[in-house]
């Protein structure tokens, strides 16, 4: 029998047991994080979990449910991406390394590693790559100011 990993979620409404794609595994730890961080309704940007908006009740400050490095994305939904992220900062991006270089065929997302990189910090890193990135605020630290007075953070996740 073929198994999948699944996380165990506290949510509003109580604990959800989520299956996670085979895509998305690699942002199982983030997301136990972005629950544990997050309130329903809490503005969100993920680039590659949009089932985590249903469940944990988040709110996605852009049209789009995912990015990708391929030609699937049009640049067009990018810069539309940078403008509501500008207007709608959220509360915490949850980032993946797999989108920090170009892809292969006509990737369209240095509009948005730039908005990331000039406007937003690292808060959580983790050994798989991932991030939760927060807006950076006029002191220059990351909001929400909890973070003030620590370095980034690494988890020691497997």
């Amino acid at each position: 029998s073929q198994t999948r990993p699944c996380l165990v979620l506290p949510t509003a409404h109580g604990k959800v047991a989520v299956i996670i794609p085979n895509t998305s595994a690699k942002s199982m730890i983030a997301s136990a994080w972005l629950a544990a961080h997050t309130r329903p309704g809490d503005v969100v940007f993920v680039a590659d979990d949009p089932t985590l908006y249903t469940v944990l009740d988040l709110t996605n400050p852009t049209e789009l449910p995912f990015i990708t490095t391929t030609a699937y994305m049009r640049p067009e939904q990018i810069d539309r991406a940078v403008v509501e992220l500008v207007r709608t900062p959220p509360r915490y991006v949850l980032w993946n390394d797999d989108f920090a270089q170009p892809g292969p065929d006509n990737d369209c997302l240095a509009p948005l590693r730039s908005l990331l990189h000039e406007q937003f910090v690292a808060v959580q890193k983790f050994s798989n790559g991932v991030q939760i990135l927060a807006p950076v605020g006029p002191t220059g630290n990351p909001v929400p100011e909890n973070f003030a007075d620590e370095a980034v953070r690494s988890s020691s996740d497997r």
